[in-house]
């Protein structure tokens, strides 16, 4: 390995050096020019827009404005797969594109029918050999753009700005058939002044876009890598003398009683100026109300001028509280040349006593990362869908996100300023397909200083000004070294009131925050440990790759315990996947892999990660992360239960508390406590509404209390569940035993291969060759599948986590020992008239284990089942899951239980699932996760029922708590031997039965990581000796009362009980 890393050294040293020697003896392109990124380009500023007056500024709606003219709609396209197949000459006037097609702008032209999307995390996408800054010409598709448009007459002398939001990789541009400038960055706005390039009438906008350039040795990040005009395209019209750009700093003093707005206003003139030939004026309003104005003072470098204001309303992602600032620039008459308005929120970001503080608060950041995705437009993001992203997060009790791995819209940092989440904003940076070794990675190549820096200095002067900007990121997975070194020092004198976090970084002083990614438990406690100046904030933690996101619960107990551990950012927001049809015209989400076939590179389904699926339907692990993120504690005590305010800016008073005591499941008792006024950080202790010592014996009770809003809360409306807990207050331990005396007597047959039990109008056939449940009648109503009988099952369709950690290699030894176990016993035994007994005993897997089955058939029809599993090797693997596996009829789709639910749950991922009794169909249990795998189960059954639209049914029980999971289909259509053969949620088609399983445990998902992380221990179901009993009650459709099914038909005597 050590040769290995020496000989990469001198490669990288090497390629840097003909780098070098290449780039100047040759004119290279600008886009394989590391040291070109913009030609003509206005400098970055803050996001405004131009209005002509303070109402119209004031409203804010840009796209409404005169001085506003969008450019998006039907473009004329054309698609070159290489750079000299382009049509060179497409920008003049006279060019015919009549036969060109059109495409939507903003769009990725590979969702329009051209090229092929690709999903990779780390690699580069066209080269498995980088050789920055150079990249592929034999395919290097280029888009070829023409749009006319007319100016508004009021235009007239003015000067006119095109702004592009986002354009990938690289672009040139040009206006009637002249050459106007270039630009690459594909995540930060291009700005060009065209003023000097257009006419009267009709004009003329071309565009020549590469998918690659040198610029996408920096864009290496885990997304879909696809090309395109991605974002708005717009023109703004400004006065001759405008406002350039705007600096709105708050500050807070005298223990935040006093705010202070530091203002800095730049103008830009096509022709030289003094500032004191023009005013400024400000004003700063709170909800229509103006607070403050007065003239700015005018310098050589701009207006400057401090608005104070006493006890202002704080900002924080709780809080949202925003001024608006509005900002008329005029001439020395006092005649309004332009007006603009930003949102201002007061708010203080510090990093003191080893802590980040907001407001002097040490906040948690109970975060997510997120990446721009729709699934029928990829990277072309409407308003509509970010809006129902901070509505999603807000009411799941996530408030801070990583824009990963990138500057977002600018439309974004409009909603979180407005409606609370913190943001790290970071760099649209990632070289990670160089590696990180100092002599390979670009983060410490001189050559490549300037493109980095511009990135982290054109994102710092856009988003400047958003309260919810509350951490700088320089990048991510883009190596270390003196670029970032410089970056850091360039921040802190661009900024020095926001903290830096760069995670590869480590602990170096180039970032404020000692932010890994994916730690366990053990290496947060040791940095938890020891003395440090720093806090530790996770920039990833708990990847959510299919159905996973398992012991959270785990990690908020330790960061909640430890002062400098303050949080982490969850991988990630949404499952990446793209919208497309099967021949049967049934939709599914494509990832990697999809396209192209086998020559195009792929990390398959590796961009499928998200809490929520990509139309934004909700992952059940996403009601997991709103209970672990819940900012209300409640502990029980005895008779009292203590409530402990974890906000940090808002009183407990906003919430109505309210409480419900459940017996065996059926609600009791309910009622409101009186209002509790608690400040954050305070907690206070409310009896119990009922006495406990006057609860029944052998009954089940649990008691529930709940925060809901008592009004809308921003996006969180009136009466939003926001926090809950659940208290087991007694638990029932036994059952009474009921009478056979008054049922028929049982009678039985049998021969050599079947074993036939009779009893009044039901029937229970066992093969005596399998020694299982082959056939059972009730009523004239089969209960079991024809096609399929009573089976062991020790397996799961591998999750996504079980593939990155081997797990399906590993406890391979189980997959099969439920299929053929050779039998060992069958013994059959009529205790009296009333119950008879079958005894087996199978080997499983050539004699790893055993299984004994004791069958009791009771008079009533009842059947019991004990089951005892005992490994007879030391050393065995962890099993998947542990139980049996029964076809029921397909009649039977009504489905009721009491457990934890509605949603599915598991040993390591149940905080977030109540215990209750929830009715619901086997139709709906489903979670359809993209790449089909494990799911639907149910943790701490204490009974469920399957019955027919007739109301014929089962009651199954057990002497423990149970997991079940009732399906419409069948193991194996959730399981694939080879993770790399893609499989989509159409693949799996509907069986004829319906595939139960019951179950006394089943491994935990885990979730620290999916590639190599395994279940934590307490969740791990270790091949060791297990015993458990379930007992099965046919009922019929008078029977409605499912709880007295279960309470009047309980086990028999003889089996042993709670």
């Amino acid at each position: 390995m050590k040769l290995y890393l020496l000989r990469l050294g001198w490669i990288c040293l090497l390629v840097n050096f003909f780098q070098l020697a290449f780039a100047q003896e040759n004119k290279i392109p600008d886009w394989e020019n590391e040291k070109v990124f913009g030609i003509n380009k206005e400098q970055a500023h803050a996001t405004f827009y131009s209005f002509p007056n303070s109402s119209d500024a004031m409203r804010q709606e840009a796209e409404h404005s005169v001085n506003y003219f969008s450019l998006n709609g039907k473009w004329k396209f054309y698609w070159s797969k290489f750079p000299e197949a382009r049509p060179k000459n497409f920008y003049l006037l006279d060019f015919d594109d009549r036969n060109w097609n059109e495409i939507p702008v903003p769009s990725n032209w590979e969702l329009q029918g051209y090229d092929i999307p690709i999903y990779v995390n780390h690699p580069y996408e066209w080269t498995k050999k980088p050789n920055p800054p150079f990249v592929r010409h034999d395919w290097n598709p280029v888009g070829s753009y023409r749009r006319q448009f007319e100016l508004p007459k009021e235009w007239e002398n003015k000067e006119i700005f095109i702004t592009f939001g986002a354009v990938k990789s690289a672009f040139y541009l040009w206006i009637n058939g002249q050459k106007v400038g270039y630009s690459q960055d594909s995540k930060l706005p291009a700005e060009f002044n065209i003023t000097k390039y257009l006419k009267k009438g009709k004009n003329l906008l071309a565009v020549e876009v590469y998918r690659w350039s040198d610029g996408s040795y920096l864009e290496c990040q885990d997304f879909w890598r696809i090309s395109g005009i991605e974002r708005d395209v717009f023109l703004q019209a400004r006065p001759k003398t405008f406002i350039r750009d705007i600096k709105a700093e708050p500050f807070l003093r005298n223990d935040y009683s006093l705010g202070i707005l530091n203002l800095k206003i730049e103008l830009q003139s096509d022709k030289p100026f003094l500032y004191t030939d023009y005013q400024a004026e400000a004003q700063l309003y709170k909800h229509d109300i103006l607070l403050k104005k007065l003239k700015l003072k005018s310098s050589e470098m701009g207006f400057m001028d401090d608005i104070q204001l006493p006890f202002p309303d704080l900002w924080s992602a709780e809080q949202p509280n925003l001024y608006r600032l509005i900002l008329n620039l005029m001439d020395k008459n006092g005649k309004t040349l332009e007006s603009t308005a930003i949102d201002v929120g007061f708010r203080e970001v510090k990093i003191a006593g080893g802590q980040l503080l907001v407001n002097g608060k040490a906040v948690l950041l109970k975060g997510v990362n997120r990446h721009e995705h729709d699934p029928k437009t990829a990277h072309v993001i409407s308003r509509e869908s970010m809006l129902e992203d901070v509505r999603l997060m807000k009411q799941f009790n996530i408030n801070a996100v990583r824009t990963s791995h990138y500057p977002n819209d600018p439309y974004w940092y409009q909603l979180c300023d407005q409606y609370g989440l913190y943001l790290i904003d970071e760099a649209n940076i990632e070289s990670h397909g160089m590696g990180y070794a100092p002599e390979c990675t670009l983060g410490n190549n001189p050559l490549w200083k300037e493109a980095h820096l511009d990135r982290i200095r054109r994102m710092m002067e856009r988003d400047k000004n958003h309260p919810s900007v509350i951490i700088w990121s320089m990048g991510n997975e883009a190596g270390f070294g003196e670029n970032f070194v410089a970056a850091a020092a360039m921040m802190r004198q661009m900024d020095p009131n926001r903290p830096i976090h760069y995670e590869r970084a480590g602990e170096d002083s180039a970032t404020d925050i000692v932010c890994p990614m994916y730690p366990s438990l053990e290496e947060l406690k040791e940095y938890a440990a020891r003395a440090s100046d720093r806090p530790l904030i996770m920039c990833e933690y708990a990847h959510s790759m299919g159905n996973s996101t398992g012991n959270l619960k785990e990690y908020w107990d330790l960061i909640e315990s430890e002062k400098h551990l303050q949080g982490g950012f969850i991988w990630d927001w949404v499952d990446q996947g793209l919208e497309r049809f099967s021949e049967k015209g049934e939709k599914y989400y494509a990832f990697g892999g999809d396209f192209g076939g086998d020559t195009i590179p792929s990390d398959n389904n590796f961009c499928i990660n998200g809490l929520v699926f990509p139309d934004r339907e909700i992952h059940p692990a996403l009601w997991e992360v709103k209970k672990v993120y819940q900012n209300i504690d409640f502990k029980l005590n005895n008779t009292f239960v203590h409530i402990q305010n974890n906000y940090f800016f808002t009183n407990l008073n906003a919430f109505q508390f309210q409480w419900q005591l459940l017996e065996d499941g059926e609600e009791i008792g309910s009622g409101d406590f009186s209002e509790i006024d608690l400040n954050p950080g305070q907690s206070v202790d409310i009896a119990l509404p009922m006495q406990r010592d006057l609860f029944a014996q052998d009954v089940d009770y649990v008691f529930t209390i709940t925060a809901k809003t008592k009004t809308d809360w921003g996006l969180i409306p009136k009466n939003h569940e926001i926090a809950w807990e659940q208290f087991e207050l007694k638990s029932m331990r036994g059952f009474r035993f009921t009478n056979l005396d008054k049922f028929e007597k049982l009678i039985h047959f049998e021969n050599d291969k079947i074993l036939k039990i009779n009893g009044n109008d039901f029937e229970f056939v066992f093969s005596k060759e399998q020694g299982k449940l082959i056939g059972w009648r009730n009523k004239s109503k089969n209960i079991l599948s024809k096609l399929k009988g009573v089976e062991f099952n020790f397996w799961r369709g591998m999750t996504d986590n079980d593939f990155g950690n081997r797990f399906q290699l590993r406890a391979a030894v189980w997959k099969n020992a439920g299929e053929n176990p050779e039998l060992l016993q069958f013994d059959f035994r009529k205790i009296n008239e009333k119950e008879i007994r079958i005894y087996t005993k199978h080997s499983l897997a050539n004699g790893i284990a055993v299984w004994n089955t004791i069958y009791i058939i009771a008079a009533n029809g009842e059947l019991n089942i004990d089951n005892s599993f005992v490994p007879l090797q030391d050393s065995l693997p962890e099993l998947p899951k542990l139980g049996l596996t029964f076809a029921i009829d397909s009649s039977y789709q009504q489905l009721n239980w009491y457990g934890r639910g509605p949603i599915e749950s598991y040993w390591d991922r149940k905080s977030g699932a109540k215990i209750g009794v929830f009715s619901s169909s086997v139709e709906k249990q489903l979670v359809n996760y993209i790449r089909p795998q494990e799911n639907s189960n149910h943790t701490d059954t204490r009974w469920f029922a399957l019955r027919d639209n007739q109301g014929f049914g089962l009651l199954i029980a057990g002497n423990s708590l149970l997991n079940f999971s009732a399906q419409n289909y069948a193991l194996e259509d959730f399981d694939q031997p080879d993770k790399s053969k893609n499989k989509h949620s159409v693949d799996i088609q509907k069986r004829p039965f319906v595939s139960l399983d019951i179950d006394i445990q089943q491994t935990g998902l885990g979730g620290d990581d999916s590639w190599g992380a395994r279940p934590h221990h307490e969740y791990t179901l270790w091949a060791k000796p297990y015993r458990y009993q379930i007992r099965i009650i046919p009922f019929s459709p008078d029977q409605k009362n499912l709880k007295r099914v279960w309470k009047e038909k309980p086990l028999l005597k003889s089996v042993q009980a709670y």
